[in-house]
């Protein structure tokens, strides 16, 4: 670990003690693990934890509470909901005179509220990338992307309700008859909300999957062909009122499946560092992110860590010319997150996580200076970012019908002939620390007697370096995906 990186982390972690308690509020115990792994904070430090899946991190000196079962089922539940005893935390935060830090992925509007309800706004910092709900929604709601992002990188579309006609879609995009079109739900998360369409039958029967009323507003736009999704994120640094830095974390291959019981839905598998692009795609992709973060704190003042997905189209298996289109922004923790943190730790760069904290915590101007300082020169951060390889996770998402864990399998296991085998090893981090990553695969998974069904996020996640998990010359999983995959659900499950 070089001295940049200690620094940011001896920063880090000054401003969090400055707090009198630490909250943890988001859907997946795991979201903090980084800083908790990086001991930035401890674990027994979190008061206070509201998480809708216990991802392999057990908060055993918290009041944990937990949300309706159904309200994980979907974006909105996540987004809108929380337990009420939450209120009781709040009120005693307020009679005992405390400031409190919240780390959050994302805000929760029942708990926004609440706390504005009781004026205790002075009380809580949110780390959230966009803490008003109000505003997050503005900027997770795909139909407003051109208001954003710069016109030369986004996909023909059009926003429409849900009585529109097909035919006359593809009229005004200028597209043949035989031409697919891509429909997407102005708001979701996850990988879910994006189908493909090629007539009419096939809208309305997307729409009633969706549950769309009559003043639903979808996005609709032409198929780009031969091309795939990519992940990436920017950091938004401030220097002034009216200017900042973006740095950025590499772009990854994501893996993407079609389920056909979704009408055509595309789900996310996870996502893949392990093969660099090429230095066009690179070029194009830090233009666009620069121009984004840019735009979004000179318009609207974001700051902090934002997510942003791409398609890049393929020529004939040439990445040296290459087409990169932003398709959406997420203001919020991505599930590629954390693993940024591990490619920054790999390839020696302070993690964004680390400087998103930083940010969102600081209240003085020299504080972002030395923050500033440490991450050094935009230009030479995001080529040192996009030019190095990193790593690969792949997601397990609940069965659908009813099941119980029935082995705990979180920890670290080494790849022997297509299979896993338990091996000794606390963290990634901790191996990246120690330069010996290569052929371990770390897995976050519920602990045993979970009972799992039809949660919206994730249930376990399966990490390492040295294998890839995405083929993007086909583009498909590898055959290492489908064995580990295989390997995984039998131990959850059998």
């Amino acid at each position: 670990m070089n001295d940049n990186i200690t620094k940011s982390i001896i920063l880090c972690k000054r401003l969090f003690l400055l707090f009198d308690e630490i909250w943890f509020i988001g859907p997946r115990s795991d979201h903090c693990d980084t800083i908790i792994d990086l001991s930035i904070i401890k674990e027994q430090d979190i008061k206070v934890t509201h998480i809708h899946n216990q991802i392999g991190r057990f908060f055993t000196n918290s009041h944990t509470y937990y949300p309706r079962k159904n309200s994980s089922n979907s974006f909105r539940g996540i987004f809108e909901e929380i337990n009420p005893s939450i209120y009781h935390e709040i009120d005693r935060v307020i009679v005992s005179d405390k400031r409190v830090v919240l780390i959050m992925p994302s805000p929760n509007k029942a708990l926004y509220d609440m706390i504005r309800g009781r004026n205790a706004e002075s009380k809580f910092v949110v780390t959230a990338p966009v803490a008003n709900p109000k505003k997050y929604l503005f900027f997770e709601d795909k139909s407003r992307l051109c208001e954003i992002a710069p016109e030369d990188c986004l996909i023909r579309s059009i926003n429409t309700r849900v009585n529109a006609n097909v035919g006359d879609i593809k009229r005004i995009l200028n597209l043949k008859d035989s031409d697919k079109l891509i429909l997407q739900q102005c708001i979701s998360a996850g990988g879910s909300g994006t189908f493909k369409i090629g007539d009419q039958q096939n809208f309305n029967q997307v729409l009633k999957a969706i549950d769309a009323s009559e003043k639903t507003v979808v996005k609709v736009s032409e198929e780009i062909k031969d091309a795939y999704p990519a992940n990436g994120s920017i950091c938004i640094v401030p220097i002034d009122k009216s200017h900042c830095d973006v740095y950025v974390d590499p772009l990854s291959h994501k893996v993407v499946d079609t389920n056909i019981n979704s009408e055509r839905q595309y789900s996310s598998l996870g996502n893949d560092w392990g093969v660099k692009w090429s230095g066009d795609v690179n070029h194009e992709y830090i233009r666009i992110a620069k121009a984004v973060g840019k735009n979004l704190y000179k318009k609207w003042g974001c700051t902090g860590i934002i997510g942003l997905d791409f398609l890049v189209k393929n020529y004939n298996n040439n990445y040296h010319k290459t087409c990169l289109y932003l398709t959406e922004i997420n203001p919020r923790w991505q599930g590629t997150t954390p693993y940024q943190t591990y490619n920054a730790l790999l390839s020696g760069r302070i993690p964004l996580e680390i400087a998103h904290y930083i940010i969102k915590l600081s209240d003085n101007d020299r504080d972002l200076a030395t923050l500033r300082s440490i991450l050094g020169s935009p230009g030479v951060y995001n080529l040192n970012s996009t030019n190095r390889s990193g790593i690969a996770y792949i997601k397990l998402y609940a069965p659908g019908v009813t099941k119980t864990i029935k082995n705990n399998i979180s920890g670290c296991w080494s790849v022997c002939g297509g299979t896993l085998r338990k091996v000794k090893e606390a963290s990634l981090i901790d191996a990246i620390m120690d330069n010996n990553v290569e052929g371990k695969y770390f897995i976050k998974a519920p602990s045993r007697g979970t009972v799992v069904d039809k949660e919206f996020a994730a249930i376990c996640y399966i990490y390492g370096v040295g294998y890839n998990i995405f083929n993007r010359y086909r583009p498909e999983v590898t055959e290492f995906y489908n064995l580990i995959m295989g390997d995984v659900e039998h131990k959850l499950y059998r």
